[in-house]
């Protein structure tokens, strides 16, 4: 409470704000935009070959809307990291509403997560932890 207040940090903060928005407004948003739609393509692609996989190939709408949804309400449900089974559960339940069987949705679902989030999630804690070593 009784501490001196020390500007810098401040001014340091506020000007790489800025030095942010400058580049945005410059341009710089193209390529970060790129990147996220090649991988949000790609990861929507490994759904696809999931479908296909277990023989009940579905059109890009239904793949799109099964796809988008529940990664968004992944995202919303912030407290549990990566969307842990709010994904899976919200993902398997709409694309049964879209008109795939239950088992064939269960088993797509399951393994495309398993594949693009369970996998990845647990080589890259040594490869994080290996790699932070001092």
């Amino acid at each position: 409470m009784h501490k001196s207040y020390k500007p810098a940090p401040t001014k340091a903060s506020v000007n790489r704000i800025f030095a942010a928005l400058d580049t945005l407004s410059n341009g710089g948003w193209q390529r970060p935009l790129l990147g996220a739609v090649i991988f949000t393509s790609f990861d929507m692609l490994t759904l696809y070959f999931f479908f296909i996989a277990a023989g009940f190939p579905v059109g890009f709408e239904i793949l799109i809307v099964g796809y988008g949804l529940p990664i968004l309400l992944g995202k919303i449900a912030f407290l549990l990291p990566g969307g842990i089974g709010v994904v899976e559960s919200s993902m398997a339940a709409l694309y049964t509403g879209l008109g795939v069987p239950g088992s064939i949705a269960v088993v797509v679902v399951l393994s495309y997560r398993v594949f693009s989030f369970w996998i990845p999630t647990i080589i890259g804690f040594p490869i994080a932890f290996y790699l932070q070593r001092t």
